[in-house]
């Protein structure tokens, strides 16, 4: 669990760096 945690924090900054 705390590794899909991980990963999902992974894909949300790359989205934002992304959107940024």
């Amino acid at each position: 669990m705390k590794r899909f945690h991980i990963h999902i924090s992974v894909d949300n900054l790359a989205d934002s760096i992304r959107f940024y």
